[in-house]
């Protein structure tokens, strides 16, 4: 059925990459609490490193939605340089 309904399809993107990046917050907020003393530092840094890199994705992934989102709804879009 959804596939047919792109305007919605598009805003459960928007939705479900806005509630990744809010859990990645969480995590990377609480990250080293959550671990201390169940493992070194190294892995706490390296674990933040990975999600640091997982934000960045997600980024692209919650604009890269937002703009499809944006399109399908008929806004305009005036790319600046």
């Amino acid at each position: 059925m959804l596939v047919r309904q792109p305007r919605v399809l598009a805003r459960l993107a928007v939705l479900h990459s806005g509630a990744q990046l809010d859990g990645l917050r969480r995590a990377v907020a609480t990250l080293r609490a959550d671990l201390s003393g169940a493992v070194g530092p190294r892995v706490v840094d390296a674990a933040l490193e990975a999600l640091e890199a997982e934000r960045v994705r997600l980024l692209a992934v919650e604009e890269g939605a937002v703009l499809v989102e944006q399109a399908l709804s008929g806004v305009r879009v005036v790319p600046s340089l």
